[in-house]
């Protein structure tokens, strides 16, 4: 190397794909890009090196990891983010036509790097242990993931466990005076709009009922979507959008993160609006905690106070980042699915009219409350048999939740699939599986979970994925 042989083009070029420097040749291991190489010297050289635990000396494994990171964050996303723009956001961000050159030179360096990942990528069976369509709902290079997107089966199971209890039936029993607020002002909305005579759209006003109540359970705080009858910032049309895009690109996510970061340039929309109000109360409430006693801070039973106790127990396994991303998935999720559910209940009760009077006249028998505590609907029978039925035929998922069969494979249903296989299965079509439910299986019959043996309920209970 001190004669400058390693500078020579063909040098170079027979160590590295792209011909470019660094470039090591260590007793014929081939390595490139600077942070692979260093990470093999400190890791094979150095006497000291934490790394050698975490490797158990296999820096050749540990230098190949680093350098095909380093491919796809300098060379495949600079090249692909820049096609993008020439090819797709140009002209739609008002900037002029694709530049012909500039496509074509990025265009040549996107062909080297597929050569590249062609011959590292062709003896593998696939790329990931967990299905990546999930990518397409997460933050790329998020410091912190949420239960949804995180496919890092311990990662996630770890930190499943850390908020298991939070969604304990005793703890959302807990907030039961919270969710009697919101009833109330969603009565008394639905109250004046009846005495106004006007049409109104009941799906509309379940998405503002849903919002401000898992806002409240979540943050201490709705929305107020009840108060104004407005979708401030164009929220429920965000949602409906981001939703359809999880859809598309969750099966072409190579271009998730491409997309995301063109996406972060627009202008804000609505979600934007969720995670500024998240934001906002999370930062009120740290405030409040840093003046407030030993008696205020323990006061408080909410979620968000016990996001905070969380963290205060374990700050490394549940950072300020977690709180954030977990109050935020809560009401992305939490939110839009309960509005599905609750509408789903009123249609088909709305288009059962003896049903609907089955429901009014055990709802009369308890003489017409305001609230109906948790405990008491869950021995309410019809009630929760039309729940139940409502959700079967109008299950708020349209998605099947994807899943890698492990290694080893696995026998489904009669057919064997091998390890790596992304598996699934769409709960509109299991809802209405005439083997498990009935030939009416199309049909809003709540009694069907009410007249069954004990074998036939608890396979429906089994088939049922609300």
């Amino acid at each position: 190397m001190q004669k400058g042989e390693h500078l020579e083009p063909n040098y170079v070029q027979n160590f590295h794909p792209f011909g470019r420097l660094p470039v090591l040749n260590d007793g014929g291991i081939r390595l490139f890009e600077s942070r692979a190489i260093c990470e093999y010297l400190v890791a094979k050289y150095g006497p000291h090196s934490p790394l050698q635990r975490r490797t158990e000396h296999n820096y050749a494994e540990l230098a190949t990891y680093e350098q095909a990171a380093s491919v796809e964050y300098s060379y495949f996303d600079p090249t692909m983010k820049s096609l993008a723009y020439e090819k797709m956001f140009k002209r739609f961000m008002g900037r002029g036509d694709p530049d012909k050159a500039t496509v074509e030179r990025l265009e040549a360096d996107l062909v080297q790097v597929f050569q590249h990942y062609e011959k590292v990528l062709s003896h593998s069976d696939y790329l990931a242990g967990n299905s990546s369509w999930y990518n397409a709902s997460s933050v790329p290079h998020a410091p912190f993931k949420d239960l949804f997107t995180d496919l890092d089966d311990a990662r996630h199971a770890t930190n499943r466990r850390l908020v298991a209890n939070l969604y304990s039936t005793s703890t959302l029993r807990s907030m039961e005076p919270e969710v009697e607020d919101c009833i109330k002002a969603y009565k008394q909305k639905l109250e004046s709009l009846a005495h106004s005579r006007m049409n109104m759209d009941l799906q509309f006003w379940m998405q503002c009922y849903a919002f401000d109540v898992i806002s409240q359970i979540t943050l201490d705080k709705r929305f107020g979507f009840l108060d104004s009858g407005a979708d401030r910032g164009g929220m429920f049309a965000s949602l409906h959008e981001y939703l359809k895009y999880c859809a598309v690109v969750g099966v072409e996510h190579e271009w998730h993160e491409t997309l995301f970061w063109f996406m972060s340039k627009l202008p804000a929309r609505g979600l934007a609006y969720v995670a500024q109000f998240t934001g906002e109360q999370i930062n009120q409430r740290k405030q409040a905690l840093k003046v407030g006693s030993l008696a205020e801070k323990t006061q408080k039973k909410d979620f968000l106070s016990k996001l905070f106790h969380l963290h205060d127990e374990n700050p490394e396994r549940f950072p300020d980042g977690a709180i954030f991303t977990t109050c935020n998935t809560n009401i992305g999720a939490g939110s839009d699915t309960t509005s599905i559910s609750l509408c789903a209940i009123m249609q088909n009760l709305a288009e059962s009219p003896a049903l609907r009077r089955e429901v009014d006249a055990r709802y009369e028998d308890l003489g017409e409350p305001d609230f109906i505590p948790f405990n008491e609907t869950q021995s309410m029978k019809y009630l929760q048999a039309c729940i139940k039925e409502a959700l079967r035929l109008h299950p708020a998922t349209g998605l099947p939740l994807e899943r890698v069969v492990p290694r080893g494979g696995v026998a489904l249903s009669g057919t064997y699939f091998p390890a790596g296989t992304i598996v699934g299965v769409n709960t509109w079509v299991m809802h209405r599986n005439q083997d498990v439910f009935g030939v009416d299986a199309d049909t809003f019959m709540p009694e069907r979970w009410l007249n069954q043996s004990k074998e036939r309920l608890s396979l429906m209970e089994a088939s049922w994925i609300p």
